[in-house]
């Protein structure tokens, strides 16, 4: 059989969080009211051999959590976010496996728009020093893409893996990216929406789908093995494709028109 592990924090008011293909819920305090979690999550743990009440609380992060071969695919994107809504808290970018220098959330500088959490979605850690559109793997133009290694060459998984890239926000292989508005003290859902947007964000508009009503045809069609332009998503990707090539000259003109 198998056994069904998962909780969730309650965040403050006007923090922001972010969760970047790890966990990052720590440690789980039984008498606090913050947590929420499966009744056999600590029998699990213990089964497991991941964790006994001799190491005081339980830390999900480190317990549940697979160690990735390059920790910074999660922690860097944590950061950025963090460094994006509050730069105030100066929160280091270089960190441990587990980002143990980093909170479960921060409190934001100021509200946050619909507009900033697209701005994080496109992001490339432009301005940063791990810019992704500097340097010798941004090309002549500023690329900001970076493909996943695999060994060829006569190269082994472990050669292959000795070193990395960023993982930016922004992705070329993102199917879709969206913003979800809840509305407050509401009686229905007639005005629930997303801010939805096809391939990768910093090359495609957002457009708003409301919950409780019918989307636009085009955004319900669609495959990603065949090329159709009256698919937002293939008209993205080809705006993607050629102005990433010269990414410096033409995410300029791809901003304004977003």
């Amino acid at each position: 059989g198998t056994s069904a592990v998962w909780a969730a924090q309650r965040v403050p008011d006007h923090h922001i969080s972010a969760v970047a293909n790890s966990f990052v819920i720590r440690e789980i305090d039984t008498k606090s009211n913050d947590f929420m979690y499966s009744s056999n999550i600590f029998k699990v743990a213990q089964r497991a051999g991941f964790w006994h009440p001799s190491k005081g609380k339980l830390d999900f992060l480190p317990t549940f959590a697979p160690m990735r071969a390059h920790s910074i695919y999660s922690t860097r994107r944590v950061w950025r976010i963090f460094s994006l809504a509050a730069p105030s808290v100066k929160l280091p970018g270089h960190t441990d496996a587990f980002g143990n220098d980093y909170p479960f959330s921060v409190p934001v500088d100021k509200p946050l728009t619909e507009s900033d959490l697209m701005r994080y979605n496109r992001d490339h850690y432009e301005g940063s020093e791990f810019d992704m559109t500097k340097g010798v793997a941004g090309g002549p133009f500023g690329d900001p893409a970076r493909f996943d290694v695999y060994p060829t060459d006569g190269m082994n998984m472990k050669e292959a893996l000795s070193g990395s890239y960023e993982r930016a926000i922004s992705m070329f292989r993102t199917s879709y990216s969206f913003v979800a508005c809840a509305r407050k003290n509401l009686e229905s859902d007639l005005l629930s929406m997303l801010w939805f947007g096809q391939y990768e964000p910093s090359a495609s508009s957002y457009v708003p789908v409301y919950v409780n009503g019918n989307p636009a045809p085009a955004l319900t069609r669609g495959n990603l093995f065949k090329f159709n332009d009256r698919i937002p998503y293939w008209n993205y990707l080809v705006v993607g494709n050629y102005a990433s090539r010269f990414y410096t000259f033409t995410i300029g003109d791809i901003r304004s028109l977003q």
